[in-house]
């Protein structure tokens, strides 16, 4: 495995946290062995620390909104790069692996890339920002339900428009490829 950034755990941070290759490793068809070896295991997930904070100041900004901040991914071992493209590729196909994996830049290898969601304090759910069966057509991109009338879809408009706006306020900037829940900490 290449030496990664200086990392530090998400688990102990305050912050939630869900490992998004852990869970969906059966879809992808990957065994805990494989993802062990590519630095993977349960529900914890690295960033460089200086990420830290700006993640908890966004996750008070959430809660003043009735909602929480989780992290779903964060730093990638060039190896889980590989893995999960071949994976993908063999489960969802090229065009769908290509619209979502940048393999040219591999921002999440810096250490300083998130990808996030909102949670329900209440329930402990996580919100649902998108229809799954518009993705084909991009709604994992930022201003897909933008003029929209029906009610669902603008609820995901204000939602989405929620997450960047704060992940914004708090110095992250939105990714290349434009998903509404990817967001990578500049520094200097």
């Amino acid at each position: 495995m290449a030496t990664p950034p200086k990392l530090v755990s998400l688990r102990g941070s305050g912050l939630r946290v869900w490992n998004y290759y852990w869970h969906f490793r059966h879809e992808l068809k990957m065994s805990e062995d494989e993802l062990r070896e590519v630095g993977i295991e349960g529900d914890d997930l690295f960033i460089r620390p200086e990420v830290i904070g700006p993640l908890k100041e966004a996750d008070a900004k959430f809660r003043e909104h009735g909602y929480e901040l989780i992290v779903k991914d964060a730093y990638r071992s060039p190896e889980l790069y590989e893995l999960a493209y071949r994976r993908r590729h063999a489960v969802y196909g090229q065009a769908a692996t290509d619209r979502l994996y940048n393999m040219r830049d591999r921002p999440h290898m810096s250490g300083l890339v998130v990808d996030v969601n909102l949670v329900d304090p209440e329930t402990g759910e996580q919100v649902k920002m998108r229809n799954p069966k518009h993705d084909d057509e991009g709604a994992q991109t930022i201003g897909f339900y933008k003029g929209k009338q029906d009610p669902v879809s603008r609820e995901y408009e204000r939602l989405q428009d929620l997450l960047i706006e704060v992940m914004l306020s708090v110095g992250f900037k939105l990714g290349v490829k434009r998903e509404f829940w990817h967001f990578e900490y500049p520094v200097e």
